[in-house]
């Protein structure tokens, strides 16, 4: 019966704090979109529009920094995001490295997160080292 409990209270505490509220992305803005239904003659006709994400101002881009100066040649690509903001990012960081894991716990893919070689091997080494301290839930 204790198990029973421990168990529906488990996935209860599972359901209610499994999504979280990030105050910092370092992803792609949502491409949200508005349905919006209108009348034309006799037919109805619904179609989605796209609006501009609500968490644009939140990214971690280097552009958004005041003082923000490319160091870039013209023959070389630019650098990633991480690279260029110089963040110290750190196994205990969950809410940063969590906008690099997908649902079932995998490293989303480079073409995805915009990391460079060095940085996406980087964030699956504290991705994995965080899953194995568990501090994902």
């Amino acid at each position: 019966m204790a198990g029973l409990v421990r168990a529906g209270f488990s996935f209860a505490r599972n359901a209610i704090f499994s999504t979280s509220i990030r105050s910092i992305a370092t992803t792609n803005p949502l491409n949200l979109k508005e349905i919006r239904e209108r009348t034309e003659g006799s037919s109805i006709v619904i179609e989605a529009i796209n609006v501009p994400s609500p968490r644009t101002e939140l990214l971690v881009r280097a552009e958004n920094l005041p003082n923000y100066e490319p160091v870039v040649s013209p023959s070389e690509k630019p650098p990633c995001y991480m690279c260029a903001l110089g963040l110290d990012v750190k196994h205990t960081d969950v809410l940063i490295l969590s906008q690099f894991v997908r649902s079932d716990g995998c490293m989303l893919p480079r073409r995805i997160t915009g990391l460079c070689r060095r940085q996406q091997k980087k964030m699956g080494k504290l991705v994995t080292m965080a899953q194995k301290a568990g501090m994902y839930t």
